[in-house]
């Protein structure tokens, strides 16, 4: 790689680009010296749409991304968990079925979050 080479434009979704990027940018500059990320951190449907536009050249997304034309790498997998406060009538639960979180209020991310998205597509299909 040389010193006028273009740089490695990247766009991740919060969490991965907060939590994990770190330490794989860390890895990848010691065995690519000569490379240069560029990060920005948006939502996932933002850095898909990064990737589509050219505005990116590698994207980072939790969940379902509308791949189609792209190439798509699992590069892990994740859990999403529930939590309550202490007095909550859950609170002493090992386990809540996805059914029943429908009965609840919940806070969530933003539109266009794919941490949503993927909360929303299994409240919709449990009911």
């Amino acid at each position: 790689v040389t010193a006028d080479a273009p740089p490695l434009r990247l766009a991740s979704s919060h969490t991965i680009g907060e939590y994990l990027l770190p330490g794989w940018l860390s890895r990848f500059k010691a065995t690519a010296p000569g490379v240069t990320p560029e990060l920005v951190i948006v939502n996932s449907h933002e850095a898909v749409h990064r990737v589509r536009t050219n505005a990116a050249d590698i994207g980072f997304v939790e969940g379902r991304a509308d791949d189609r034309g792209l190439a798509t790498l699992l590069l892990d997998r994740d859990e999403i968990v529930a939590v309550t406060v202490s007095e909550h009538r859950w609170s002493r639960r090992r386990a809540i079925p996805t059914a029943l979180l429908t009965t609840e209020r919940y806070l969530t991310r933003e539109r266009g979050s794919g941490i949503r998205d993927i909360a929303e597509s299994e409240l919709t299909l449990t009911g």
